[in-house]
């Protein structure tokens, strides 16, 4: 027996949570048949998926994408599965510029995880742990980026494993930024905190990231500047409390950033800042 649990929902998307009820018997089906676009991200246990004549055995970390129209079969060793997984189901349209990953040669079933997908598998599993619906969308719009840009850069067998402790390292100091961005830590501090050194802090960053530790916080830094801003703080009191040094550069890059003035931004409305602020969060680092 299948057990679904739906996390998050939108008209677009759904984030739910797969597994199976403890100690009852499960009888794998002969036949499956996927009805819509997911990413399944295998957060525990293994199993194999048989597409065709081709037999992948999955575990944590793997991904299993499966496109409307894929005929498919699982198998399982144990009578009582254990197996859990996060899948993200996307409507068509949502896809739209993102379809072509979905019939990448090589990736319907990848055993080996892959470094941006590794982390926004940790960050997805975090969000559901905390029941966080914002992250939980974040994620799963960041993960079609992701996927995106790996099977654009990865070859489909290629020997790229990603190490669970430098994920976690950097899921961890991600989530100590977004918690405190206005924070003065440097990028040391930072590292020591989870037992490493900066460089390979750096290089953990845009290994799974694609970005630097700095650049993530100047990132926070702004959504922080603009929720000051919103709540009647003054430019330059946003600029400072945010942790930022320079007024000038400051504003240049909020500008550039939300696509509005600073000094400008509380004469828009409340619904549409929060949208920038959001949509802006949930880009890609």
């Amino acid at each position: 027996m299948n057990r679904f649990a739906t996390l998050y929902e939108t008209r677009d998307l759904a984030v739910r949570k797969f597994d199976h009820p403890p100690h009852e018997v499960h009888l794998d089906p002969e036949h499956e048949e996927a009805e819509r676009f997911a990413l399944a991200f295998v957060q525990h246990g293994r199993f194999d998926v048989l597409l065709g004549r081709t037999r992948h055995r999955l575990s944590a970390g793997s991904l299993f994408l499966t496109r409307p129209g894929l005929a498919f079969r699982c198998e399982h060793d144990e009578v009582c599965p254990t197996d859990v997984c996060i899948s993200i189901g996307f409507e068509a349209a949502a896809i739209s510029n993102h379809e072509s990953a979905w019939y990448a040669p090589g990736w319907t079933a990848r055993e080996t995880p892959t470094p941006r997908l590794s982390y926004v598998s940790a960050r997805l599993l975090h969000a559901a742990v905390h029941g966080d619906a914002f992250a939980l969308e974040r994620w799963a719009i960041a993960s079609l980026s992701a996927l995106q840009a790996d099977t654009a850069t990865i070859p489909s067998r290629g020997p790229y494993a990603a190490r669970r402790a430098d994920v976690e390292a950097v899921v961890t100091v991600c989530e100590s930024i977004e918690d405190d961005a206005c924070a003065r830590r440097s990028v040391a501090d930072r590292a020591h905190a989870v037992g490493m050194t900066s460089p390979q802090l750096t290089h953990a960053f845009r290994r799974y990231l694609g970005t630097s530790p700095h650049q993530y916080v100047l990132r926070w830094r702004l959504a922080a500047a603009a929720e000051m801003l919103s709540a009647g703080s003054s430019v330059s009191e946003s600029c400072y409390r945010a942790g930022f040094d320079n007024l000038s550069h400051f504003c240049r890059m909020f500008q550039r950033t939300f696509g509005v003035r600073a000094s400008h931004w509380r004469t828009v409305a409340v619904r549409e800042t929060r949208r920038k602020v959001q949509d802006f969060l949930r880009q890609p680092s």
